[in-house]
């Protein structure tokens, strides 16, 4: 529908941005409209020179999230509605407008056309997540992203362990959850302590070296960043609207870190009431549903939603499921269908029939556990929240 505004289709580079402002949808192939359309380019340090153009909303697609966080706060910021647009929504509106090329200057005309077409259809657009979900899910990826940052300097200082203090090259260093830095790697570090330095001061090893002891040092840095990130993380979960859902989560023992990235993703549970299939959508978000996938000679259903979420709840099974280390009896319905599947009752043309279902092999076996948990917990949730 052509509605009267003035929407900004705003594809988002690296450090820029290239915008095209539409108040009416065109008459023309969209291929010959853009070779007269006026598209402007603008850096970072141009921003103001954007807010200045005469726009009312603007549409994005959410390609490279950090990138665009900085454009769409500062338009917000200026008064002005930003909604965002899905890369296969993109695609496939490019597409029916045939334009088979992806430039930036494509998908900046789209993304106004887009906008302008369906502004009075929220549905078309993504859901915006909540404020206190957005802000778990940035500290989730925080602590990701710096516990892949240390993995390099552990592995070099293990190698560099192997000669210069053998007895400690292949020890388990356990940091638990709100945890300082490991003592081993303070003590390699410089920081005394009585424990390590009898290792150290009397160790068959060749003597540690300045360079061991600075990756050191930067491992015991990244601990001490994912620990206050940690603090914060549980600040936010005093909150009281998140109590039940944590309640929730208790018996299925996902780990800190686990749960955070779920309620990042499921908080809160109102946004999937009025969802043809809610079930499903719930378990999208956590990256466990499956998405029918055509793309080029391949055709089949394919794991989709968030794959961070996928794999902490893959992580979780695998040390959880398998081992008898906690229990509960929702722990105990997933080891039983882990190790046995699961007998259904289904109704077939007004006839009842009892079914088998096979619960996989090895990752599938895993995943399929973990979704049942998912299912599980929604129902919990559905029950306690409603």
């Amino acid at each position: 529908m052509n509605i009267s505004l003035r929407v900004a289709g705003i594809d988002v580079s690296r450090g820029s941005v290239t915008v095209a402002i539409l108040d009416k949808l065109p008459d023309q192939r969209l291929k010959d409209f853009i070779k007269g359309c006026k598209i402007r380019k603008f850096k970072s340090a141009e921003i103001e020179q954007l807010l200045a153009l005469e726009f009312d909303c603007a549409v994005l697609e959410p390609t490279g999230g950090h990138y665009s966080k900085f454009w769409a706060i500062k338009i917000e910021q200026s008064g002005r509605q930003v909604r965002w647009v899905g890369h296969r929504e993109v695609h496939g509106y490019r597409e029916s407008w045939r334009l088979p090329d992806k430039t930036d200057k494509t998908d900046a005309v789209a993304l106004a056309c887009y906008g302008l077409e369906r502004w009075n259809m929220p549905g078309m657009f993504l859901e915006l997540r909540d404020d206190l979900a957005l802000e778990l899910r940035e500290k989730h990826l925080q602590i990701q992203f710096l516990n892949r940052s240390g993995v390099p300097f552990i592995n070099r200082l293990r190698q560099q362990l192997h000669w210069e203090c053998p007895e400690l090259a292949e020890k388990t260093v356990d940091r638990r959850w709100l945890g300082g830095p490991a003592g081993m790697w303070r003590a390699i570090g410089g920081d005394s302590s009585p424990r390590w330095d009898a290792i150290l001061n009397h160790s068959i090893g060749l003597g540690i070296s300045p360079f061991s002891r600075e990756l050191a040092a930067k491992i015991t840095a990244i601990e001490r960043s994912i620990l206050r990130i940690e603090s914060e993380i549980e600040l936010l979960l005093q909150a009281p609207e998140l109590k039940a859902y944590l309640t929730a989560m208790e018996p299925f023992h996902f780990g800190r870190r686990a749960s955070v990235a779920i309620l990042s993703a499921i908080y809160p549970l109102d946004k999937f009431r009025g969802k043809r299939n809610p079930l499903g959508a719930f378990k999208l978000s956590c990256g466990l549903a499956q998405v029918w996938v055509e793309s080029g000679d391949f055709k089949g259903w394919s794991a989709g939603g968030d794959s961070n979420i996928r794999k902490a709840l893959w992580l979780w099974a695998f040390v959880t499921i398998p081992q008898n280390k906690v229990t509960s009896p929702e722990l105990e319905i997933l080891r039983d269908y882990y190790q046995n599947g699961s007998t259904q009752v289904i109704v077939k043309d007004g006839v009842e029939t009892v079914e088998h279902f096979d619960h996989g092999k090895g990752s599938q076996r895993l995943m399929r556990t973990a979704r049942r948990a998912l299912t599980m917990l929604y129902r919990k949730l559905r029950s306690d929240l409603s």
